[in-house]
């Protein structure tokens, strides 16, 4: 790669060799999310939302570290998919993410459930979903809105 080039021609030289690290310890992104809301918003949407997650083994360059950028919104991307239901996958193989979506999708039950003394308060309401047979996987919203 260039960089690799660009490192091998200038590394016996202290000075470039120190700005680059430098520069790429400067480098960062401050990005918040508030992962409740997110998270919430996400459970009242009545969608189901998988998250397949690539990511790439950043390049390994003598003497410099180069730090991974994404995940800053792993955890709020992992959180809408727990809402929803949905599957979380990492890999760096997307054929396996999309197989174990798709598996969790084949086989389901929907149930429906009016919830007792409902207020339209504007709150958010958790939803919990038991069941005697252990066997059985469940996947389900967190909750939603009470609008």
């Amino acid at each position: 790669s260039t960089l690799n080039r660009m490192m091998s021609i200038y590394q016996d030289d202290p000075n470039i060799m120190g700005g680059l690290q430098d520069l790429f310890q400067a480098y960062h992104r401050d990005i918040e999310f508030e992962t409740d809301k997110i998270k919430e918003a996400f459970a009242d949407s009545s969608i189901l939302f998988n998250f397949i997650f690539m990511n790439k083994t950043p390049e390994i360059v003598s003497g410099i570290h180069m730090r991974e950028q994404s995940e800053d919104v792993f955890s709020a991307l992992s959180e809408a998919a727990k809402a929803t239901g949905g599957v979380i996958d990492n890999s760096q193989n997307p054929a396996v993410g999309f197989k174990n979506a798709l598996d969790t999708s084949q086989y389901y039950y929907i149930l429906y459930y009016s919830p007792k003394d409902y207020t339209r308060d504007g709150k958010f309401k958790h939803i919990t979903v038991k069941v005697k047979n252990k066997d059985y996987r469940i996947r389900h919203r967190v909750g939603y809105y009470a609008k």
